[in-house]
């Protein structure tokens, strides 16, 4: 685990990993496109230990911290580049001095699968993009090469509009799902209803309650 130095707890982490449940996060559609593409800074309040049906696909523009994906915890960078899948809970902690704040901290990319599904009884081609949001069960962390052309997909993405815009997303999804094996690794142990099962959650509670306590050390 990497050490955070002065680590703070902004507003966005007022519901931390190990505290309680993940929360239900309600993603508002765009109604001008299949997917929903946004930038935000941190602490936000949609910054916390959260789950959402939606597959995620994110990446980390500035700052160090770590990633918490179902019982994974692991240290991001600047490049960070990750494939959430549905009702998996997800949070980053960034390490922030007192009152600081990053802007533009991270580029979300949230679709249903469902979407992509019903894509394919028109459009075959679309299937693979469907394997790999299922794929993505326990999170999918990229690397190398991957993680550059995946992370270039996703600004393209938020800059375009239209065909230009579905252009750029499958070309997403391309780089996503012909990754090399050594470019990528699964991260949770266990899926979203292992995740958020009681049992389960109580264990995983144990350790992000320690790590969250000790984040100065």
């Amino acid at each position: 685990m990497a050490t955070l130095g002065a680590a703070s707890v902004g507003e966005g982490d007022a519901a931390l990993p190990g505290l309680r449940p993940p929360s239900r996060e309600i993603v508002v559609p765009d109604l001008d496109s299949m997917v929903r593409w946004h930038a935000h800074a941190y602490p936000h309040p949609l910054a916390r230990w959260h789950t959402h049906p939606e597959v995620e696909i994110h990446l980390i523009r500035s700052g160090t911290g770590l990633a918490f994906v179902g019982d994974h915890v692991g240290a991001f960078a600047p490049g960070h580049l990750t494939l959430i899948g549905s009702h998996l809970p997800h949070n980053w902690i960034s390490d922030l001095a007192p009152g600081e704040s990053i802007p533009g901290r991270d580029v979300v990319l949230q679709v249903h699968p469902d979407s992509l599904r019903e894509l394919t009884r028109l459009a075959p081609d679309a299937l693979e993009a469907v394997r790999l949001v299922d794929s993505a069960a326990r999170g999918l962390e990229y690397f190398g090469g991957t993680a550059a052309a995946g992370a270039r997909a996703l600004e393209r993405i938020g800059a375009s509009t239209g065909v230009e815009r579905l252009h750029h997303l499958f070309g997403l999804f391309a780089v996503l799902s012909r990754c090399p094996p050594h470019e990528r690794r699964e991260l949770s142990g266990v899926g979203a209803a292992a995740a958020t099962e009681p049992v389960a959650q109580a264990r995983i509670n144990t350790a992000l309650d320690f790590i969250t306590e000790h984040l100065t050390e």
